[in-house]
């Protein structure tokens, strides 16, 4: 059994799916891809900071409404050892087309 050092998540081809990738000790690194057949309709938010903020948004939250559901989405730098997580938030708005409203703190 080899040992996973890291794995980073994140949307690979921009297609609203997330991948992993994980680096394996001594060895060759994997990609999970996410193949799903489903098209559903998502939404993927870049945030950028502010004058007084962190340049990358990290540690803003952001509320969406799509569909009648709210969802909650934080911007985190880092993931797990070596290995650093896509830093958009992705959110799955299913049938609806787009959101009814977005909120970011």
């Amino acid at each position: 059994m080899r040992w996973r050092t890291a794995a980073a998540f994140g949307d690979l081809v921009n297609n609203g799916k997330i991948d992993v990738v994980i680096n394996n000790l001594d060895g060759v690194p994997m990609l999970l891809r996410n193949v799903n057949p489903d098209h559903s309709h998502w939404v993927g938010l870049n945030l950028a900071g502010g004058a007084r903020s962190p340049r990358d948004a990290a540690g803003s939250t952001v509320y969406l409404i799509a569909g009648g559901f709210r969802q909650r989405g934080d911007v985190l730098s880092g993931g797990s050892y070596l290995s650093s997580n896509d830093m958009r938030v992705h959110f799955g708005l299913g049938d609806a087309s787009k959101p009814e409203a977005v909120e970011i703190h």
